[in-house]
């Protein structure tokens, strides 16, 4: 190289985590489109100046916990659409965002969806677009991010215990199996 240095700014979010973060991975590319990726997977790992501390009179170092799942419908026509509801708690800094996927019958297809508040209910909510042609039969939550304000994300799976009451029917019609 011809010795270019570059400065980033990281926005740190106010419930951040007291301790001592670090640059996990970065990607560099230069002007012939020469790439390189740099990983680090602990502060002690990290190159030189890719560490900082954070202090936090705030700080938040749990992710958000979902309490319930569910759905509007049980049953729906392709072409129809349904909604998610999700109860979830955080401890400090509150949740800011929710986003999932449900799965089809064969696993051959996702419907992918966020969330946002409802305010006067207190629960996440999400339409579902089920397409016209939806494969027939019980679509499941294959999962569900929840990120707290501090950035903390719990990542659900189909087969969290959570997760697995919650489901809907795509209703058969003529041209499903």
């Amino acid at each position: 190289g011809d010795g270019t240095a570059a400065t980033f700014a990281i926005a740190i979010p106010r419930e951040a985590e007291t301790g001592v973060w670090y640059v996990s991975w970065i990607s560099l590319t230069d002007g012939a489109e020469n790439s390189s990726l740099a990983q680090a997977s602990s502060a002690a790992t990290a190159p030189p100046g890719g560490t900082f501390a954070v202090n936090s009179s705030e700080s938040d170092s749990t992710a958000p916990e979902v309490i319930q799942v569910w759905f509007d419908k049980t049953s729906v026509d392709g072409g129809e659409n349904n909604v998610i509801k999700v109860e979830a708690r955080d401890d400090r800094s509150g949740v800011v965002s929710m986003m999932g996927a449900c799965q089809s019958p064969s696993k051959a297809a996702l419907i992918w969806f966020t969330c946002a508040l409802n305010a006067e209910s207190e629960t996440w909510e999400g339409v579902i677009l089920v397409p016209k042609s939806a494969e027939c039969g019980e679509w499941v939550i294959q999962q569900l991010a929840t990120k707290d304000k501090a950035g903390n994300t719990s990542l659900l799976k189909g087969d969290s215990p959570t997760l697995a009451r919650a489901s809907f029917r795509v209703a058969p019609r003529e041209d499903c199996d």
